[in-house]
C-alpha cells in the first residue's frame, strides 16, 4: 500500500474514532473522548493532516449526531475549536511519540487537556451567543449559569489527557517505528476493522430510540394549547403542538434531557426528564397565563414562584392597583382591607400601625421586605407607618404560621413586601406626583427606572408633610353630652429614598442589590387620658440588602440573600412634671442561602439554611446581641391525573424547620400541607394543613434594665402555636374572572408572654403564663373585568378568641382588640381616560380590657376616589381627587385615640 494510501487511512481512521466515541458518549454529561482523539490525531499524522482529521472528525459528528446538526455559527465554532487540538496535537505532541514519557510529560498533556478544553468551550458559548444575538453580558451570564458544566468539562478532560493520551501515545509510538510497510499494513487494517466495530457498536447502541410526547394546555382552565412550541436539548429537535395539544419528538437516545414548553401570552416551562432505552415519556404540561400570574403568583408561601390556589395556605397578593383603590400612603393603610386583618391605627397619620392577623398578636407577624426580615428586634413586630408605597410593587399577605419556613416571628403570618423593578420596553420610566391635602399637607414622589437589555435600574423617592391636628368629638364626663375637641401635637414628616440594581442574563442567574433609607419626624400625643402635648418621636431606618438567584443545571437551582437594616428611634418628652427621654437602635443582619432540587416532574425538594445576628443599642436597654441558626427542608410532590382523571391533581408539603438560638435553645417547627385541585374552565382547589409556629421573646422582654417598676426575664421561652387550617377556593371565567375563597381556622397559643406584677417584689416583669384558643371563618369573593376595567370585591372575618390562662377573672373571656366581625366591600371602574373607585370597611366591637367590661363601639368607614389622566404634550398626565371617611364618621381603633373625621386630598402628576 502506498505511503499516501496509509496516511487517507489514518485520517479516515482517527475521523471515524472521533465519531464513534462521541456517540458512544453522548449521553454521559461532561465526558468525551473527541478532543483527546483529535489531539492523538495530531501527533500521529503532524500538525497539518491532525488539523484537517480534527476539523473533518467534527464535521462528521455533528451532521450524524442523535441530537441533530447544530447552526452554522455553533457548528463554525465546533469546528475551528478541535480543529485547535489536532493542530496543538501535531505541534506538541509528536516529538512525544518517541519518547518514554514521566511525570513531566503527562503535567505537560494534561496542561494541553485544560487549555483545549477551555477554549473549546469558549468558543462554543460564543457561537451560540452570535447566534442567539445576545450581547457580552449575556456571555458572563452564561458561564454563572453554566458554572457546573464549565469547572466538570475541562477537569474531566484534564485527567483524560493526564492518563489516557500518554498511553495511547506510547502504543502508537511502537506502532510508528516499525520496519516493516505491510506490519504497517496489517496494523492500518486492523485499526480500520477496530473503527467499523466501534462505529457499528456505536449505531447500535444509537439505534436504541426513545420518545418524548404528551399534551400542553392552560392551567386556568385546561383547554389544549394547539401552537405551543416544544423543544428537546441538547440538540436541536423540537415540534408544535396540535389542535388538540398534542406533541411528540423522535427518535431520541437514551439519557437526560431539558423539554422546553413556550407559547406567546405564557409563562415558558421547563422540564427535565430522563429517557430509558426504547422508552416513551408521556408529559403533562400546563402552563401559567401571564395575565393570571401578575395578579395570582406569589413567592412567599412555599419559598417559591406558585399560584395561590395552589398553595395549602391561605394566601393573598395586593397589587398596586389594589393600593391605589385603598387611598393607601403606608403599608398599614394596604393591608386594612384584606380578610382576616386587623390594624390598629394609633390616631392619624402620624400615628404607629400595627397589624394583627387572624387574631394574633404584631409580635407574631413576620414582615419582610423583599423576602428580608425587617421585624425589630427590641420590641418586636414592625411600625407599618414607616413603609410609604412609593417603591410597593404589591405585597404579599400569608395569614397562616409559617415558621417551619421562615422561623421566627412567623407564627401568626408573614406580610412580604415586594419592591418596584423597572419595566422592559427599551426606553427609560419617570413618573412624579404631587399634591395637597387636608390638615396642611403635602406630599411628593418621585420614580425613575430604566431597563437596558439584562441591567434594570430603579429610584424612587416621596416626601410627606402634615400639621396633622384635627377636631374629634367627646362625650364630656362630667355632663355626658357631646362635645367638640381638638386633637394637637400630630404633626408628621417623612422622606425616603429607595433604589435597586438588579442584573439578569438569558440563562436564568439575577443579581439584585437595593437599599432604602427614611426618616419620619412626628408628635407623639398620647392618649386622651395620659397626654403628652409635648412630646416628639424620630425614626431612621437605614437597609440593604443583596440578592442571587441562579441555576446549577436544569435539576438545580440556587437563592442566596444577604441583608441589614437598622431602626433608630428617639423620643424625647419635655413635659415638667415627668420628663423623659429615650435613644434606642435594633439591628438586624443576615445571610440565607436555599436550594431547590428538581427530584422529577413535578417533584421538588427544597433545602436551606440562614443565619441571624440581632443586636441593640442605647440608653433603655443597653448593648445586648444575639444569634440565630436555621436549617430547614420542605418537598413540593405533586401527582398530576389522579385516579385517571385528567384535570385532578394533589399537591403534598411537608417541612420542617430548626432554629437555634443562643439565649433560649432550639425549636423545632413542623408543618404539613396539602391541596387537590381540579383544573377546568372553573378550577376548584381544597387545601388543608397542620403545623407549629414560634414567636422569639423580644430583648425588651429578656433584657429590659431593673428600676422602680419593671425588669425583664431572660428566662423566657419562645411562644408557641399550633394551627389546623382548611379552606377551599375557586376561579372561573365570567365575562372577566371570577375569584372566590372560603376559609376556616383554629390556632392554640402556648406559653404566651404576658407583663405582670410579680407579688415577691411589687415589679412588673413578663413570664410564660398565658394561654389562648383562637378560631375563625373567612369569605372573600372578587370579580375582575379583563384589563381590570372594572373590580368588585367582598370579604368577610368572623374571629372567636378565648383568653385560657389561669389569671383571676380573665379565664374564658375574650381577647382585647380582636374584633369577633369585620368586613370591607370595594368596588372600581377604570375606564380609557378616567376612573373612580370606592372601599368601606367594617370593624366590629372590641373589648379593650381583659376582664371583658369595657369595649369599643363597632364603626364603619368609607373612602373614596376620582381620577383623570390626560395625554398632552407628548407625556401623560394624571388628576386625582381622594376622599378618606368620606361619611365622616367619628371612631376609636384604640382607646383614647380618636380618629380624625373627613379627610381629602389632591394630586397631580405626570407619566413620561
Amino acid at each position: 500500500m502506498r505511503p499516501g494510501t496509509i496516511s487517507l487511512a489514518k485520517m479516515a481512521t482517527f475521523a471515524g474514532l472521533m465519531v464513534a466515541l462521541g456517540y458512544m458518549l453522548s449521553g454521559v454529561p461532561n465526558v468525551e473522548l473527541v478532543t483527546a482523539t483529535a489531539f492523538v490525531a495530531g501527533a500521529v499524522l503532524g500538525w497539518r493532516k491532525g488539523l484537517l482529521t480534527a476539523m473533518a472528525g467534527e464535521l462528521l459528528y455533528a451532521a450524524v449526531n442523535p441530537y441533530g446538526i447544530s447552526s452554522f455559527t455553533l457548528l463554525a465554532a465546533q469546528v475551528l475549536g478541535m480543529g485547535l487540538a489536532g493542530l496543538v496535537g501535531g505541534v506538541l505532541g509528536r516529538g512525544l511519540l518517541r519518547k518514554k514519557l514521566g511525570t513531566a510529560h503527562a503535567l505537560l498533556l494534561a496542561s494541553c487537556g485544560l487549555c483545549l478544553t477551555v477554549m473549546f468551550d469558549f468558543l462554543t458559548t460564543v457561537g451560540f451567543l452570535i447566534m442567539s444575538g445576545l450581547s457580552l453580558p449575556a456571555l458572563l451570564g452564561a458561564y454563572a449559569y453554566g458554572a457546573a458544566f464549565y469547572l466538570t468539562h475541562p477537569a474531566v478532560n484534564t485527567a483524560v489527557f493526564a492518563l489516557l493520551v500518554p498511553a495511547a501515545l506510547r502504543v502508537l509510538g511502537r506502532r510508528e517505528t516499525s520496519e516493516k510497510t505491510g506490519t504497517r499494513e496489517v496494523e492500518m487494517e486492523k485499526g480500520r476493522q477496530l473503527f467499523l466495530a466501534v462505529l457499528c457498536l456505536a449505531v447500535v447502541s444509537g439505534g436504541a430510540r426513545a420518545q418524548v410526547a404528551g399534551v400542553v394546555v392552560d392551567k386556568t382552565n385546561g383547554k389544549p394549547l394547539a401552537g405551543a412550541n416544544v423543544t428537546v436539548t441538547p440538540g436541536a429537535l423540537g415540534a408544535a403542538t396540535d389542535d388538540e395539544g398534542h406533541f411528540a419528538i423522535s427518535p431520541l437516545s437514551p439519557g437526560a434531557y431539558d423539554v422546553r414548553v413556550s407559547y406567546i401570552g405564557y409563562e415558558p416551562q421547563l422540564l427535565r426528564v430522563r429517557l430509558a432505552e426504547k422508552g416513551l415519556q408521556e408529559l403533562y404540561i400546563q402552563l401559567v397565563p401571564m395575565v393570571i400570574e401578575l395578579e395570582e403568583v406569589m413567592v412567599t408561601g412555599k419559598r417559591g414562584r406558585s399560584l395561590t390556589w395552589e398553595l395549602p395556605v391561605s394566601a393573598e397578593v395586593i397589587s398596586a392597583a389594589d393600593i391605589a383603590m385603598a387611598n393607601a400612603t403606608n403599608v398599614g393603610e394596604a393591608l386594612r382591607p384584606a380578610a382576616g386583618v386587623f390594624v390598629k391605627s394609633y390616631g392619624s397619620e402620624a400615628a404607629i400601625r400595627s397589624l394583627s392577623v387572624r387574631g394574633s398578636s404584631a409580635e407574631q407577624v413576620l414582615v419582610l421586605w423583599d423576602g428580608a426580615r425587617i421585624n425589630s428586634p427590641l420590641a418586636g413586630g414592625y411600625d407599618l407607618s414607616l413603609l410609604p408605597v412609593t417603591a410597593v410593587e404589591r405585597i404579599e399577605l400569608v395569614r397562616s404560621g409559617l415558621s417551619s419556613l421562615y422561623g421566627a416571628d412567623a407564627a401568626g403570618g408573614v406580610v412580604n413586601i415586594i419592591t418596584r423593578t423597572p419595566k422592559g420596553g427599551g426606553r427609560p420610566q419617570a413618573s412624579m406626583a404631587t399634591g395637597i391635602g387636608s390638615l396642611g399637607g403635602r406630599h411628593a414622589q418621585l420614580a425613575v427606572g430604566h431597563q437596558l437589555g439584562g441591567l434594570g435600574v430603579m429610584v424612587t423617592a416621596s416626601r410627606a408633610r402634615t400639621d396633622g391636628d384635627f377636631s374629634y368629638r367627646t362625650s364630656d364626663p362630667a355632663t355626658g353630652r357631646q362635645r367638640k375637641d381638638k386633637r394637637i401635637n400630630n404633626s408628621f414628616a417623612m422622606d425616603e429614598l429607595f433604589a435597586k440594581v438588579s442584573w439578569h442574563s438569558t440563562f436564568g442567574t439575577e443579581m439584585t442589590a437595593s437599599g432604602e433609607w427614611s426618616h419620619a419626624d412626628r408628635g407623639a400625643p398620647g392618649s386622651l387620658v395620659f397626654p403628652s402635648p409635648l412630646a416628639r418621636q424620630t425614626d431612621e431606618s437605614r437597609r440593604a440588602q443583596l440578592s442571587l438567584v441562579t441555576r446549577l443545571g436544569t435539576p438545580l437551582s440556587l437563592q442566596a440573600r444577604g441583608f441589614y437594616h437598622e431602626l433608630n428611634t428617639t423620643y424625647v418628652d419635655p413635659n415638667p412634671l415627668w420628663p423623659s427621654e429615650a435613644d434606642n437602635s435594633g439591628i438586624s443582619s443576615g445571610a440565607s442561602l436555599q436550594g431547590d432540587v428538581v427530584l422529577g416532574q413535578s417533584k421538588v425538594l427544597s433545602l436551606g439554611g440562614s443565619y441571624l445576628q440581632e443586636r441593640s443599642r442605647g440608653t433603655s436597654l443597653g448593648a445586648h446581641s444575639r444569634q440565630a441558626f436555621g436549617a430547614f427542608a420542605q418537598a413540593d410532590l405533586t401527582w398530576r391525573k389522579l385516579w385517571g382523571l385528567r384535570n385532578l391533581q394533589a399537591t403534598v408539603l411537608p417541612a420542617l424547620r430548626l432554629d437555634h438560638y443562643e439565649d433560649f435553645g432550639s425549636v423545632r417547627s413542623p408543618k404539613v400541607g396539602v391541596v387537590l385541585s381540579h383544573v377546568s374552565s372553573t378550577h376548584v382547589a381544597m387545601r388543608a394543613n397542620v403545623g407549629s409556629s414560634f414567636r422569639a421573646p423580644t430583648f425588651n422582654d429578656l433584657y429590659w434594665p431593673a428600676d422602680a417598676f419593671t425588669v425583664g426575664n431572660p428566662a423566657l421561652k419562645p411562644e408557641r402555636i399550633s394551627e389546623v387550617e382548611g379552606g377551599i377556593s375557586f376561579s372561573r371565567s365570567l365575562a372577566g374572572r371570577l375569584h372566590g375563597d372560603l376559609g376556616w381556622y383554629r390556632r392554640w397559643a402556648h406559653d404566651l408572654i404576658v407583663w405582670g406584677m410579680d407579688p415577691s417584689t411589687y415589679k412588673w416583669s413578663p413570664a410564660n403564663v398565658s394561654k389562648a384558643l383562637i378560631s375563625g371563618q373567612e369569605v372573600r369573593l372578587k370579580w375582575e373585568a379583563p384589563g381590570q376595567a372594572a373590580v368588585v370585591e367582598v370579604s368577610y372575618t368572623h374571629l372567636q378568641t378565648r383568653n385560657e390562662g389561669d389569671a383571676p377573672g380573665v379565664r374564658g373571656k375574650h381577647l382585647i382588640y380582636r374584633p369577633r366581625h369585620s368586613a370591607s366591600f370595594r368596588a372600581g371602574l377604570d375606564r380609557r381616560w378616567w376612573y373612580c373607585n370606592a372601599a368601606a370597611s367594617y370593624v366590629g366591637a372590641r373589648y379593650i380590657d381583659e376582664a371583658n367590661t369595657k369595649r369599643l363601639a363597632a364603626h364603619a368607614v368609607v373612602d373614596g376616589n376620582l381620577g383623570i389622566r390626560v395625554p398632552l404634550w407628548g407625556v401623560s398626565w394624571h388628576f386625582r381627587l381622594s376622599l378618606d371617611n368620606l361619611l365622616d364618621a367619628d371612631y376609636q381603633v384604640v382607646d383614647g385615640y380618636p380618629m380624625p373625621g373627613r379627610l381629602w386630598k389632591a394630586t397631580i402628576g405626570v407619566t413620561l
